[in-house]
């Protein structure tokens, strides 16, 4: 029934849930998404000033700001955040 740390073979629901409907993590959806990384690179910016611009422009509203998670290259699930401009 339940998941308990002592029953090694049990799969977790989450990780049941995962595998049934095919996706891993929380991307964000639509186009024009960039990390503040790839924001950083794309205007050739420290990544310092980039995240700077990013968070005044999200104070702003001029910004759209996701919380997510996706999969990194080693299969781990990790947490990112991803902006685009807002759209009116």
């Amino acid at each position: 029934m339940g998941n308990s740390k002592r029953d090694k073979g049990a799969i977790s629901w989450a990780e049941a849930i995962q595998k049934a409907i095919g996706v891993r993590g929380n991307p964000p959806v639509g186009e024009g998404w960039l990390t503040a990384k790839e924001f950083a690179k794309k205007h050739k910016l420290g990544l310092r000033r980039a995240t700077g611009i990013l968070i005044a422009g999200v104070k702003k509203g001029v910004i759209e700001r996701h919380d997510g998670s996706k999969e990194n290259p080693s299969g781990k699930l990790v947490t990112g955040t991803w902006y685009r401009p807002a759209s009116r």
